[in-house]
């Protein structure tokens, strides 16, 4: 746990919060880079080079609005460096070729003291907060 804490790798704890009985993943989730799927992974460097901000994953939104998929930031990084030395290659990359179209989600109804020990329970590492609307 010390580890943990001194590379600032967030941790939860095996007892929920008193303080979360009442919330819901939407009053803590924040805003996300989206992309859609067919952007390219170039584009996406362009678009975090304006932030000054860390993001470790991309939901994937079609153009009707609904979730279609994540990018991992591990997975992105990889294209990034590793896989496509050449700035050019990369901004041919369209995200859904990368994705996991299968991510985890939640309702942004859905009770916080009830993901927690999922996310514990299962290792997750990204859930995705959806409305109704997908």
């Amino acid at each position: 746990e010390k580890m943990m804490e001194l590379r600032c790798i967030p941790f939860l704890h095996d007892e929920v919060n008193p303080k979360m009985a009442n919330q819901t993943c939407a009053s803590v989730m924040f805003k996300a880079v989206t992309v859609r799927p067919k952007e390219t992974v170039g584009n996406l460097r362009v678009m975090l080079e304006d932030r000054n901000a860390h993001y470790s994953a991309f939901p994937i939104i079609s153009p009707t609005g609904s979730l279609t998929g994540l990018v991992h930031g591990l997975v992105l990084t990889r294209v990034l460096n590793a896989v496509f030395k050449d700035a050019e290659e990369e901004t041919f990359v369209p995200m859904d070729s990368i994705m996991d179209a299968t991510p985890y989600t939640v309702m942004e109804d859905f009770p916080l003291s009830r993901l927690i020990p999922m996310i514990r329970k299962l290792q997750l590492e990204h859930v995705v907060v959806i409305n109704s609307m997908g």
